[in-house]
């Protein structure tokens, strides 16, 4: 099933978004249920054929498709969002956070972490998707990124339950990680960054910290202390965008030595397959490393209940 991607940006109705979808083949009908995936790059996603499978399977009259949205244009899309009828939308980087000023509603799991993955229209019974809508509908924001990230390490054969982390990256998906891995009792998470921003960066550690009594949240800058906290940590995770895209083949960490023979490693990118820092994982012998499909696909089946109500395991074909 291949990706349809629309330039949301640029349609003015609905009947001009379906049209687009349509372009290739007849998939859908004025009736559809449409769901969407605003971020940038988007080419890499394989949210769409993850849910328009599962969609497929189950007999629904839905469709998902693909948007780039450039940083800085989160509100003009979920503005579309809302004219269009669009019943739920996944929001990626580097959106996660900016979208929150958008919504009507956000969950309490998502105000803690400071970040959105999932929008959902709440009154979507009562919206049909052939009519110009007189009352824009009411949108609310979740994060299911924490669970699925969380349920991705576990899979590991991780025990995050009193373990020291190592998290680089505090953008959206690195304060859901950081707030799952709070959740499920790490004793410390060190979060190193490129840049530092003492007020914003110390702010969250210490929300998490009272939110999570007995888990300790440092904020360091990149490569201070960095191989010292490697050395007594269980588990790494990258939650930047270092070995995608642009920045494919690179690595936040600097060699191999960084890594042990006892260390976990988790990379929420998942395209390409294996990142530079898999491959270091892999060549340093480490416990156990995963890039970021299985915490792609739990955070899916997550969001694919709030849409449907559905429990369901989720495949990409």
């Amino acid at each position: 099933m291949e990706t349809v991607f629309v330039d949301i940006l640029n349609i003015e109705t609905r009947d001009e978004l379906v049209g687009k979808i349509n372009e290739e083949e007849n998939r859908i009908n004025s009736d559809t249920d449409l769901f969407a995936f605003f971020a940038d790059p988007v080419n890499h996603s394989l949210s769409p054929k993850m849910y328009n499978t599962a969609f497929k399977e189950l007999g629904m009259n839905r469709f998902y498709f693909a948007s780039r949205v450039p940083e800085g244009m989160i509100r003009q899309a979920i503005l579309k969002m809302r004219l269009m009828g669009i019943k739920g939308a996944n929001i990626s980087m580097p959106h996660k956070q900016a979208v929150m000023d958008e919504l009507d509603e956000v969950d309490n799991l998502a105000l803690l972490c400071e970040a959105v993955n999932t929008v959902v229209c709440v009154n979507g019974d009562q919206i049909t998707s052939n009519q110009r809508l007189e009352e824009l509908p009411i949108l609310k924001g979740y994060n299911t990124d924490v669970v699925g990230a969380v349920t991705a390490i576990k899979e590991m054969g991780c025990d995050i339950k009193g373990s020291s982390v190592v998290v680089l990256g505090m953008g959206g998906a690195g304060k859901a990680v950081i707030t799952g891995l709070a959740d499920a009792a790490a004793s410390e998470i060190s979060v190193f960054v490129r840049k530092l921003r003492p007020k914003e960066h110390s702010r969250f550690a210490s929300k998490i910290a009272n939110a999570f009594p007995g888990v300790k949240v440092n904020v360091l800058s990149l490569g201070s202390g960095l191989r010292a906290k490697l050395e007594a940590a269980t588990l790494l995770v990258n939650c930047t965008n270092v070995g995608m895209g642009d920045m494919e083949g690179k690595s936040l960490i600097p060699d191999i030595t960084y890594l042990h023979s006892n260390l976990y490693v988790m990379d929420v990118i998942y395209a390409p397959e294996k990142t530079k820092l898999l491959e270091q994982a892999e060549a340093a012998g480490c416990k156990g490393f995963v890039n970021g499909l299985p915490m792609l696909i739990h955070q899916g089946e997550a969001a694919f209940k709030l849409y449907t109500g559905i429990d369901r395991e989720l495949t990409i074909e």
